[in-house]
């Protein structure tokens, strides 16, 4: 999400500063908000010039947020929950036959 704000500074699109809008986005209050932004700017996906709240993406962080948006794999080892409903021989009311 974080980020994503960052994006959207990037492309002119916010005419408020990143950690206001997520903080209207989120409800999470002003220091949550800029500790995630630090950590942001810890791992380089960040650079600004006078003040955190009007950086821009760095190379890795476009890179890294491009890799957040893919499609996450399921991990669980589930399928999805109707495929495990026809699987195993349970019909849902709507596909009983007769009724």
């Amino acid at each position: 999400m974080v980020l994503e704000e960052y994006e959207d500074n990037e492309a002119k699109i916010a005419v408020s500063g990143v950690d206001e809008r997520l903080m209207a986005k989120t409800g999470l209050p002003e220091k949550v908000v800029y500790a995630a932004m630090e950590r942001e700017d810890d791992r380089s996906y960040l650079e600004y010039g006078v003040s955190l709240r009007c950086g821009w993406l760095t190379e890795q962080g476009k890179a890294r947020l491009a890799e957040l948006r893919l499609p996450q794999p399921n991990l669980s080892g589930r399928a999805a929950s109707n495929e495990i409903t026809r699987s195993n021989g349970v019909q849902k009311p709507d596909e009983k036959k007769g009724g």
